[in-house]
């Protein structure tokens, strides 16, 4: 919560932490008089006055003869803002220990665990598109966006915006289709976040992967070449890590592959790559949209995934992810990854 404060209402963020040092200093020090206070703070006598009567109208302090002190609601705010504060402190440590450990440039991490509370899943949604917003400039005007179930709540948790002047934003399909639930194809999702934004999208009407003696004719489809020109010119590029077996089974792979790829123990799969805990590609796709090996080339990389049950795909992806990428994780996935289990 502080860091949200502090990040986009700032003013309203040092206010607060003023009247908390008031505060702390009023208890260490109660009954203590304004002209007593104003010297321990450094504050002109006027200037504190105005917070004073504002802490008191709040029944946070009273005020009598004898001076200032806490009143019992003022004694459970200072807790809880110490409270808040301390957590803050340890989720910025831990936010910076995890990019340094998987050699990325900024982690975020929302608290809980996705795969067991679907609060924490939307606030996933909610803190990636706060990121989004800082990425998406007059120079980043082409988001490519993939599917998946993350992609899909991301999507649902975006609030309604509207291009700066003379912005041209456009949201793309990165990657082909599944044939699965349509709310889940890229497709869709790329056409809801431009909805959102009252902008415009281009949906890939490709597969998400072809057999490779076809894959040179099918991306030559003029349509399919055209929007495939677009993804690679992408300054903006949001998407998750998938756990290899279900994209395999989502993407109908024969048997004989799964069982390949369990034999080698694939932990994570994205645009269609298969890799295993070094990094290491196992199995490869002839996949139809972004290739991986672009995103080294475009300005914004941001990764959106959590819970326990994908912190070795994450682990794993950001191996071998661009060295700028921001991920996005929850606090489950953190510790799992940090504890090295």
């Amino acid at each position: 919560m502080l860091t949200i404060i502090e990040k986009y209402m700032p003013d309203i963020y040092q206010e607060m932490m003023k009247r908390f040092e008031i505060l702390q200093t009023i208890r260490d020090d109660e009954p203590i008089g304004r002209r007593t206070l104003s010297k321990k703070l450094a504050i002109s006598e006027t200037s504190l006055r105005k917070k004073i009567d504002f802490l008191k109208n709040v029944q946070l302090i009273q005020v009598d003869a004898n001076g200032m002190k806490l009143t019992t609601s003022g004694r459970e705010a200072t807790i809880e803002i110490a409270s808040l504060i301390k957590e803050k402190a340890m989720s910025d440590e831990m936010e910076q220990e995890l990019a340094q450990h998987l050699g990325i440039e900024r982690c975020i991490i929302i608290p809980g665990n996705v795969d067991d509370n679907y609060a924490a899943f939307e606030q996933l949604g909610k803190k990636t598109n706060a990121i989004l917003e800082q990425f998406i400039t007059h120079d980043a005007t082409i988001i490519a966006v993939t599917g998946g179930s993350t992609m899909k709540m991301v999507a649902v948790q975006m609030e309604e915006h509207y291009p700066a002047d003379g912005q041209d934003l456009i949201f793309v399909s990165a990657r082909g289709g599944l044939n699965e639930e349509p709310t889940l194809e890229a497709n869709e999702i790329a056409q809801t976040m431009a909805n959102k934004y009252h902008s415009k999208s281009r949906r890939l009407y490709a597969p998400n992967y072809v057999q490779p003696q076809l894959y040179s004719s099918i991306i030559n489809v003029p349509d399919i070449h055209d929007t495939l020109q677009l993804v690679e010119k992408a300054s903006v590029v949001l998407y998750s890590i998938g756990e290899p077996i279900e994209m395999a089974k989502r993407r109908r792979l024969p048997g004989e592959v799964i069982n390949y790829l369990l034999e080698h123990k694939v932990v994570a799969e994205a645009f269609g790559e298969f890799i295993n805990t070094k990094g290491e590609v196992i199995y490869k796709l002839s996949n139809i949209g972004l290739q991986f090996k672009t995103l080294s080339s475009v300005p914004h990389v941001l990764i959106v995934s959590g819970g326990i049950k994908k912190a070795p795909a994450i682990e794993a992806h950001m191996r071998i992810a661009p060295d700028h990428a921001w991920l996005v994780t929850d606090e489950a996935a953190a510790k799992w990854i940090l504890k090295g289990k």
